[in-house]
C-alpha cells in the first residue's frame, strides 16, 4: 500500500488558516468543505513524521467528521479522483 505524506503543517495553515470544522465533529452534519479541505483539516492534526494509507485517511475523516461513518462509502471514491 502506497504511504501518503502529510505535507508541512505551516503551508497547511496557510491555506486554510480561519475554518472551524468544530461544529460539524459534534453536530454529525455534512461538512460543506470540499475533499480537499477535509484532507488539509485532517492531515494538520495527524504526526508529520508518519506517512499514511488511503485507509488511515478515511479513518481520520471519519472520526473528524462523524457524517462519514454513516454516509455511503462512495464518497471514499470521490476523494480518490
Amino acid at each position: 500500500a502506497r504511504s501518503l505524506q502529510p505535507p508541512n503543517a505551516v503551508f497547511l495553515d496557510s491555506l486554510l488558516p480561519t475554518v472551524d470544522a468544530t461544529e460539524y465533529h459534534f453536530t454529525g452534519a455534512k461538512p460543506p468543505f470540499s475533499y480537499a479541505t477535509i484532507i488539509i483539516l485532517v492531515m494538520r492534526e495527524r504526526p508529520r513524521e508518519k506517512g499514511h494509507s488511503l485507509k488511515d485517511l478515511y479513518k481520520a475523516i471519519e472520526d473528524k467528521f462523524p457524517f462519514y461513518k454513516t454516509a455511503d462509502k462512495t464518497w471514499q471514491v470521490s476523494l480518490c479522483l
